[in-house]
């Protein structure tokens, strides 16, 4: 019961401004919407040094992850190349964005995606691709409203890094808060198990979910993340004593960083099963 009890009141200050990265022997790096051209950066093992690379590809819901990799990455002779663009999941269809996307911005987002792409499929070091989204708001634009993204543009894009020898890794996005957890923790609430969600109000599947459940069984890696942070009838926002969000739908780093036990054995299998 104390998982869900904020041990410390500081904690609720926890926002994108509060979240400490340190990535060892390089830097993390996001395109910012409306920027075509993709500008990876790497961090972990260094370069000279590295038994393995692996991309971290998608938008900042993937780049969240990052803070997970961090810990283990280094240590196990890992190279982890970002290709990472704030609002523009990776995705092949070219109709599919986060519905906060501006149309002005789509563009962009299609042609990093496309050049990204590329670059990750030229890259023979590359063994692993580890991707994510802001699965949850990703939608396909109808000309007129947006429609259920049914996940045929992830499996399309994982089916292409398949192909050119590589493994992916899908890591499903989180639930995603009714307010920033900041915003709600700064206002009169319980001190048990503050600002929930009823789960029967977070859907079921993904479009990450559904990419998966398109390909072959065993196609891809993946870890699923919604019974982490919801049991029985509610999705929780401080879990382990801490705030697990920095705002509505990004984890903070500290909640990144406890699960890197789930994310760590997953990146390693990956890697054990290239040929």
């Amino acid at each position: 019961p104390d998982s869900h009890r904020l041990t410390d009141p500081d904690f609720a200050l926890q926002n994108w401004a509060s979240q400490i990265l340190t990535p060892p022997n390089g830097t993390l790096c996001q395109n910012q919407p409306g920027d075509p051209t993709p500008a990876p950066c790497g961090f972990g093992a260094p370069e000279q040094d590295a038994r393995h690379h692996i991309a971290l590809f998608g938008d900042s819901h993937a780049g969240m992850w990052a803070a997970a990799l961090i810990q283990f990455a280094e240590r196990e002779g890992i190279r982890v190349h970002a290709y990472l663009a704030s609002s523009c999941g990776a995705t092949d269809d070219p109709l599919s964005f986060a519905t906060y996307l501006t149309m002005d911005r789509r563009e962009a987002c299609n042609a990093w995606r496309a050049a990204a792409t590329d670059q990750i499929l030229s890259d023979p070091r590359i063994a692993v691709v580890v991707v994510s989204a802001n699965a949850y708001s990703q939608k396909v634009w109808a000309g007129d409203r947006w429609a259920e993204d049914d996940g045929t543009g992830f499996a399309a894009l994982w089916t292409r890094l398949r192909a050119a020898g590589k493994q992916v890794l899908v890591i499903d996005d989180v639930p995603m808060l009714p307010m920033k957890l900041p915003d709600c923790l700064a206002r009169p609430h319980p001190a048990d198990d503050p600002c929930t969600r009823p789960a029967q109000e977070v859907p079921q599947l993904t479009s990450l979910a559904r990419g998966v459940a398109l390909l072959p069984a065993d196609e891809v890696h993946y870890v699923a993340m919604r019974d982490i942070f919801c049991d029985g009838d509610t999705c929780h926002a401080i879990i382990g004593g801490i705030p697990a969000y920095m705002d509505s739908d990004h984890i903070s780093a500290p909640m990144a960083r406890s699960l890197a036990p789930w994310i760590e054995p997953a990146v390693m299998q990956a890697l054990s099963s290239q040929p």
